[in-house]
């Protein structure tokens, strides 16, 4: 609910959150930067939903002792969906700055459903986390320690 009342003032009243740095700016440049900032403010609407999404499934999942599958699909979704192909576009073939706010946002979207998916598809509902039986000591060893003092 929280993310939602923020996404619909990003998109419907985008200059409620511009007007402290419109406030000091020179007019004439500040309507340049608040008209890809409204556009910016769009595409963070639009992760923010599946951003929360993927925060609640990925600890709700790591919670229930699924910590393997976050951290490998972190890793190559960052490395297959983020990294490389914000280093191509922006850098390699200097696409704009939507180009590179896209690459995230989609990022973001694909782990927030990916996390939705596991965590629907219930494997971690078979994981222990903790054992049922606590290991016992051996009945060889003593219970407490036990030093000899030569005297």
């Amino acid at each position: 609910f929280y993310v939602l009342c923020f996404c619909f003032l990003y998109v419907f009243t985008p200059d409620v959150f511009l007007q402290f740095f419109a406030s000091h700016a020179d007019k004439q440049s500040f309507m340049q930067i608040r008209e890809i900032t409204v556009i910016l403010l769009r595409f963070v609407a639009f992760y923010s939903v599946f951003d929360a999404l993927g925060i609640i499934f990925a600890y709700a999942i790591k919670g229930a002792g699924d910590t393997r599958f976050v951290m490998i699909v972190i890793i190559a979704y960052s490395s297959l969906f983020l990294v490389i192909p914000s280093y191509l576009a922006l850098i390699v073939f200097d696409a704009h700055i939507y180009i590179g706010w896209a690459i995230v946002s989609g990022y973001i979207v694909l782990l927030g459903v990916t996390f939705f998916l596991r965590f629907l598809g219930g494997k971690w509902k078979s994981m222990q986390v903790i054992e049922k039986v606590p290991p016992a000591v051996s009945p060889s060893l003593p219970e407490t320690p036990f030093i000899e003092l030569e005297l």
